[in-house]
């Protein structure tokens, strides 16, 4: 089984738990995006607890094994944006499932590590799962540039493995780290339990940050006065 597979692999075991939590399923015929071979895809109602309401769609291609997911909030565009900060000291922190959405950012300070917003996609996994993709993008940057490098790059590659080694272990579950989502949208979820060290905080969204998403005063009068007409 390739690295990719594995990956794939990992990825639809952690997201069993909250798939527990689908309150409604609908299903629908399209293409694969590889082969575009006739697929089925599923849209999943999930209701997170103390969270919105999110459609999860899933698709498996019977042909060529291509495993698609995407995640969208099922309600209104939240009015503030959320901060969510996670301290994982434990394996069991490590297996907390989380939905990261676009629209937000990652951060983990104690080894300079930072997903600027759009970086990955949506993603629907674990702490751990999360952390490993991470790492196997960057495993693959590093290999694809190795071997045709000059001096210079020779030693951000020496840099960028050693950050390598400080990534892996963190998913490995051997060092204590904090994990800071940030998301505008507030479209992101760390799962919740008993022993969580999780702090949430709700902020107000800066007119120059509405402006980036293209949720400007003058934009969302113009989406309802569309909305109103049709």
């Amino acid at each position: 089984m390739t690295e990719e597979e594995t990956a794939r692999s990992q990825q639809s075991e952690d997201c069993l738990s909250l798939l527990n939590m689908v309150s409604a399923t609908t299903t629908q015929q399209s293409n694969c995006r590889l082969c575009f071979c006739p697929t089925e895809v599923k849209a999943m109602l999930l209701d997170l607890p103390n969270f919105k309401d999110m459609v999860l769609t899933i698709s498996e291609c019977m042909l060529c094994g291509d495993k698609t997911r995407a995640i969208k909030t099922g309600s209104e565009i939240s009015p503030k944006g959320k901060k969510i900060t996670l301290a994982v000291k434990s394996l069991l922190d490590l297996e907390l499932e989380i939905i990261k959405s676009e629209t937000c950012s990652i951060t983990v300070p104690e080894i300079d590590l930072e997903l600027t917003r759009g970086t990955l996609g949506t993603q629907f996994t674990t702490i751990q799962g999360l952390l490993n993709m991470v790492l196997n993008d960057l495993q693959r940057h590093v290999t694809s540039i190795s071997s045709d490098s000059n001096h210079s790059e020779e030693s951000q590659n020496s840099a960028l493995a050693d950050f390598l080694i400080k990534l892996e272990r963190l998913a490995k579950g051997m060092d204590n780290f904090t994990l800071i989502v940030d998301d505008p949208l507030s479209n992101s979820f760390i799962q919740q339990k008993e022993y969580s060290d999780l702090v949430q905080e709700d902020y107000e969204r800066s007119e120059e940050l509405n402006q980036e998403l293209g949720l400007s005063f003058n934009h969302l009068l113009s989406q309802s006065e569309e909305q109103a007409q049709a």
